[in-house]
């Protein structure tokens, strides 16, 4: 599953290409990044209208509304939550089975970018300060500097041996065991 931020689209790819693509229902939307939910939902970061977008294995399509200000962008689906990067207020979102949603604000600079979860929480990085974030789903926060490894972490990856993995703008990747 890709976005297609500009053409306001998700596309589903297998192995032969593009299998089909799927309208987001907002104009100007601007679908960030999109994960699967354990329920078979898909859920879409639409990054230009503050919210988030659940579509069901029927095709109906919610949106849940964030905070104001809100620019969601990396999104995880693990256990019963959904993550979130808000990378315009500088909080990760989180978003219960029952579609209700908590807000953890990071530092304002910080620039959530990137998330990836498991079942006890998410990680995330912080593109504006340089750092990495754990977060679980009680709320407890951690942060790692990155300074000297890399600049600007951008993307993650979790690997089965619970390394997180860290791509960095810079051309740089680097590990981190839980």
């Amino acid at each position: 599953l890709v976005t297609l931020m500009q053409a306001n689209r998700l596309a589903v790819v297998g192995r032969n290409g593009i299998r089909s693509e799927v309208a987001v229902p907002l104009d100007g939307a601007y679908p960030a990044m999109a994960t699967a939910h354990r329920d078979g939902s898909v859920w879409v970061s639409l990054n230009q209208r503050g919210a988030l977008a659940r579509r069901d294995a029927a095709g109906d399509t919610e949106l849940i509304t964030l905070p104001d200000g809100a620019a969601p962008v990396g999104i995880a689906a693990a256990g019963e939550h959904v993550w979130s990067a808000d990378i315009a207020r500088g909080s990760i979102l989180r978003v219960d089975d029952d579609l209700q949603v908590s807000d953890f604000a990071l530092a304002p600079d910080s620039r959530p970018h990137a998330v990836i979860a498991d079942d006890t929480g998410c990680w995330f990085t912080e593109w504006g300060t340089n750092r990495l974030g754990r977060i679980t789903a009680e709320g407890d926060l951690a942060e790692f500097d990155l300074s000297g490894i890399g600049e600007e972490p951008h993307g993650l990856a979790l690997d089965g041996d619970g390394v997180v993995w860290i791509a960095f703008e810079s051309g740089v990747v680097a590990g981190l065991r839980q």
